[in-house]
């Protein structure tokens, strides 16, 4: 079959025009990271909006389970004809239909209410990268913080160990203070880039909700 010279010029669009974007997400990510606007080279603005925050792919986990589960609902209660009438064992396989639409609707829920309680520490955070000085302004709503090399004691993530991951850092200061910081918020990875001597470590936590503990105060509230 002979292809037209539409033919041809669509096949060349559908491939080498993501191709293309790709190759310049790449180019671009390369150039804030460590190239020319590296924030070790020049000064940079990270603010995290709602539109940033819950604008993401792994965002859309909610939805897409909402989704699921709806469609999953109509098939099994609302068609004219009810799963439990043409099936074999329809019993049973009403039941794992159900369980499935439950567990959907879990998860749906359980990823949503983990976003909003990050949100909460994420909103409207500003990191200003100062290659200059080398330090790094940190705002927090009313909070604003100073950040130099040793000015970060350790810092403690926590995490879901999951390919759905969730995970915060919380951020302890050499003055007794600390303030958390979701894996969410923008420019958060330049605190590392900056000062690469901060002991880490890790905690797994199912539900990784960020919580307030008693004792030392928070640098954020």
């Amino acid at each position: 079959m002979q292809l037209t010279a539409m033919d041809t010029l669509l096949t060349f669009l559908i491939i080498f025009i993501p191709a293309g974007l790709c190759f310049w997400q790449l180019m671009r990510f390369t150039r804030d990271t460590v190239g020319t606007r590296s924030p070790l080279k020049i000064s940079r603005v990270y603010k995290t909006t709602a539109l940033s925050f819950f604008f993401r792919l792994d965002s859309t986990i909610p939805l897409y389970c909402f989704f699921v589960s709806g469609l999953l609902f109509k098939v099994c209660f609302l068609k004219p004809a009810p799963v439990s009438v043409f099936l074999e064992n329809a019993a049973l396989k009403s039941l794992t239909l159900t369980v499935m639409i439950a567990l959907f609707l879990l998860i749906g829920i359980l990823s949503l209410a983990i976003d909003l309680n990050h949100w909460q520490y994420a909103k409207n955070v500003v990191i200003t990268t100062l290659p200059e000085q080398h330090t790094i302004e940190l705002k927090m709503g009313d909070t604003e913080l100073i950040l130099n090399e040793g000015d970060i004691q350790a810092i403690h993530h926590y995490h879901n160990d999951a390919k759905l991951r969730k995970a915060y850092g919380e951020y302890q200061l050499t003055n007794g203070d600390f303030f958390f910081l979701p894996d969410t918020v923008e420019g958060v990875w330049v605190i590392k880039e900056y000062f690469k001597n901060i002991p880490e470590d890790s905690t797994v936590k199912t539900l990784p909700f960020i919580k307030q503990h008693s004792g030392t105060e928070s640098a954020g509230g």
